[in-house]
């Protein structure tokens, strides 16, 4: 049995080569990696894309370099920002002063208007107050009405009838206190007087062939008013 095993391991012994030393100093060969394609050159318009001074371009960029190019870029930013911003703030400028120039004019017609209306308060108020004085005093003084037909005849034209119209109070008062006063007034000519409820004291309404004359005490403040206000108007104009 031990001398059948051990013809059978000689007949089975492995044969040793020699090694050679150069062959184990030689680097090993990696395997191409199978199914990747071999990369497509560049054309000249890519090339021409790339920026120099960048990765990927002519040349390799430093890190000064990167940074001069994002300095650029942010300053050329912020001087297109500030042109639109000052554009659009001297647009609202423009704005703002054509309201303010608006709001003057505005103010400028309100203040003509509002004095155009004290005026006439005032006025109004100085007539308001003339009016009570005067009725005052004809309800004080009588006699007023004496002097104011006399002023009002003064205006009347040639005349040969002439009929004046007076408050009954003052047409009562003149019959009584002046008596022959008609013949006085008339100077020789026809003078009536006439009572007439229409007419407030003080006042008189002198008729003629020729016209009339209106002494109405209310006639006559009317005629005041008109007056300052015309007057008030052409200042105003």
């Amino acid at each position: 049995m031990a001398i059948r095993l051990i013809k059978q391991a000689a007949a089975e012994a492995v044969v040793i080569q020699p090694l050679c030393l150069a062959e184990l100093e030689a680097p090993f060969a990696e395997p191409e990696p199978e199914g990747v394609p071999d990369p497509e050159p560049r054309t000249t318009a890519q090339s021409a894309a790339i920026p120099a001074g960048l990765p990927g371009g002519g040349e390799a960029a430093s890190e000064a370099d990167i940074a001069q190019v994002e300095r650029n870029a942010f300053e050329s930013g912020f001087r297109q920002g500030e042109k639109a911003g000052k554009e659009i703030a001297e647009k609202k400028m423009e704005a703002v002063m054509r309201r303010y120039g608006d709001s003057i004019l505005e103010l400028g017609k309100a203040k003509s208007a509002l004095y155009a209306q004290v005026e006439r308060e005032v006025v109004k108020l100085a007539v308001a107050v003339a009016r009570k004085i005067v009725h005052r005093e004809i309800h004080v003084d009588p006699e007023v009405v004496q002097t104011l037909v006399r002023v009002a005849l003064s205006h009347a034209a040639e005349r040969s009838v002439v009929t004046i119209r007076l408050n009954p109070t003052d047409h009562q008062f003149l019959l009584e206190k002046h008596p022959g006063w008609e013949q006085e007034l008339g100077g020789g000519q026809g003078v009536v007087l006439v009572a007439d409820k229409t007419i407030e004291r003080g006042g008189c309404l002198i008729q003629t062939d020729c016209g009339d004359v209106d002494a109405r005490v209310e006639e006559r403040f009317r005629e005041v008013e008109r007056g300052f206000f015309e007057g008030c108007e052409q200042v105003g104009q």
